[in-house]
């Protein structure tokens, strides 16, 4: 018997996937700030967690090179859950979320290469976009009202 509980105490903990919220999601802003609250879920975890346990939909992103001596390195993304007139435009998207990512960074030219998929075709959000950030290491997640 005593080797059996000392089986389970030795086993590797991980972390439960984010509790779902309560009701029906009616209210995108409220929805975000839930997120928000329960934020310490999802960091240090790949982003296809956070993207899993959302119910709204994401419909355009924005990626970020924040840090100058790696500027060409995509340390964040911006995600918004309405259209807007153009990629650059998800700034004005409101309530919209920021990210920044754990290294090792992504290449921003490659990103960027993506987003304009969106102006030429209206594809804001998709299966490719998704799999380029999947893997990604949530470092921060940050609200926009």
């Amino acid at each position: 018997m005593k080797c059996i509980i000392l089986f389970f105490l030795l086993l590797p903990t991980t972390r439960t996937p984010a509790q779902t919220y309560p009701t029906p999601v009616t209210d995108t802003l409220n929805y975000l700030r839930y997120i928000i609250a329960n934020k310490q879920q999802f960091i240090g975890l790949p982003f296809s967690t956070l993207h899993s346990n959302l119910q709204i939909n994401v419909k355009m992103f924005l990626p970020h090179a924040r840090i100058h001596k790696k500027q060409f390195s995509e340390t964040g993304i911006g995600l918004a859950f309405k259209f807007a007139a153009t990629a650059e435009a998800i700034g004005g998207t409101y309530p919209h979320l920021e990210i920044t990512w754990e290294p090792p960074y992504l290449n921003i030219d490659d990103a960027l290469d993506l987003k304009s998929l969106y102006e030429r075709q209206g594809i804001g959000w998709n299966a490719i976009i998704y799999n380029r950030y999947q893997n990604m290491v949530i470092k921060n997640i940050f609200l926009y009202e």
